[in-house]
């Protein structure tokens, strides 16, 4: 398959050779192909393996987004809209091709990226056009990837293909527990993979997207978090489901706050907001592990990303102070993350400051004892 010289263009650069091509011809050429062999996997005349293979075929189309339409291409103001809508729908259809949605998220990401970068550098004419589109097209993107986070926390047990095969394979040849747990163990890795591309690409696409619209929906996002915080703490049922379901949005929002924050758009108010809401879920042991090892990782990305709102003198002490009181409520899991915060925390002391110096000797044993915990 080719390009014609008029689609397609390359220049040398100092880092290396840029492929430049038309967002048209992806829209116009290679989704007509994928469409056809999506189609044609419908087609119940077709044997499993025929099938098979024209899904194969629809993901290897697709494939073609990432590395080569979204590094430069010239037709953001024409057709970047049209792209974004077959996106999202691409997206919705997460669980007939879930290998789709690391393509496509690494794909928003690699444009974000290269649009940013130019529109820094002023490198080409449109960059500036180039990142206005992408910052109001944005909006209707972003939406979509925070729902397919909190899809993909609510329904981690429906597998994707592979692991459907890994299940089938592992009870043809035993039925035993520890065979079945690592199929188990596999499927999961699958699944947080998946749900990381995702907040990558929020990531990236929050740094460019209008401010107004990214802290509307950090508002909403810290809500449902306080919702389902106080729906957990609420619950005294023994339910295991319920509570399990509760935990896993509450990792999704989590996730989804951690991807706001390493995007560096977040505003003092807002982290102050966030890091009030997470304060909780590390102090306590009562929420499932994953939920406070989650809220350490929110916690680190802000002492990482924003060192000058952590380090002031009212939250360092405030910081300081949550560190020493959670430490006999800290879960094995969350210990790597929590001595992330302690190190970021560490490096803001001042020396001269006998407050400071004073925390140190109470944090140096639980350092000292993490040394040969593989968590740590």
């Amino acid at each position: 398959m080719k390009q014609s010289a008029a689609t397609t263009t390359s220049s040398s650069t100092a880092a290396g050779v840029t492929s430049k091509t038309h967002l048209a011809f992806f829209q116009g050429h290679v989704l007509s192909l994928a469409r056809k062999c999506d189609a044609a996997s419908a087609d119940g005349h077709r044997t499993a393996a025929e099938i098979s293979i024209q899904k194969s075929r629809v993901v290897e189309l697709w494939s073609l987004f990432p590395a080569f339409f979204c590094v430069y291409p010239l037709d953001m103001k024409e057709n970047f809209g049209m792209v974004a809508k077959t996106v999202v729908k691409a997206l919705g259809d997460h669980e007939r091709y879930p290998k789709l949605i690391p393509i496509i998220c690494g794909g928003l990401k690699n444009l974000a990226i290269g649009v940013m970068e130019r529109a820094a550098s002023k490198s080409s004419p449109n960059a500036t056009e180039d990142y206005d589109v992408l910052s109001n097209v944005s909006t209707k993107i972003l939406p979509s990837l925070f729902k397919l986070v909190e899809t993909l926390n609510q329904s981690p047990s429906k597998k994707s293909e592979g692991d459907d095969e890994a299940m089938m394979e592992v009870d043809s040849v035993s039925s035993s527990k520890k065979k079945k747990k690592a199929a188990e163990t596999k499927s999961q890795q699958n699944h947080m993979q998946l749900v990381e591309a995702v907040t990558d690409a929020i990531g990236q696409l929050a740094q460019i997207c209008p401010r107004e619209f990214l802290q509307n929906l950090f508002k909403k996002v810290v809500q449902r978090l306080l919702v389902a915080t106080t729906e957990i703490s609420e619950d005294s049922s023994d339910d295991k489901d319920a509570k399990n379901a509760t935990a896993m949005r509450m990792s999704s929002l989590l996730g989804l706050g951690q991807a706001l924050v390493a995007s560096g758009s977040l505003d003092d108010a807002s982290l102050s907001l966030l890091y009030r809401a997470v304060r909780p879920l590390v102090r306590s042991d009562e929420h499932d592990p994953r939920v406070q090892k989650r809220a350490y990782k929110v916690l680190a990305e802000i002492c990482d990303k924003h060192k000058e709102f952590v380090t002031s003198s009212e939250r360092l002490t405030e910081m300081t102070e949550l560190m020493v009181d959670s430490i006999v409520t800290c879960q094995v899991s969350a210990r790597h993350m929590r001595l992330k915060c302690m190190t970021h925390i560490v490096k803001g002391f001042d020396s001269e400051n006998q407050v400071h110096m004073e925390v140190i000797p109470k944090i140096m044993g639980e350092v000292l004892l993490c040394l040969k915990d593989s968590n740590a």
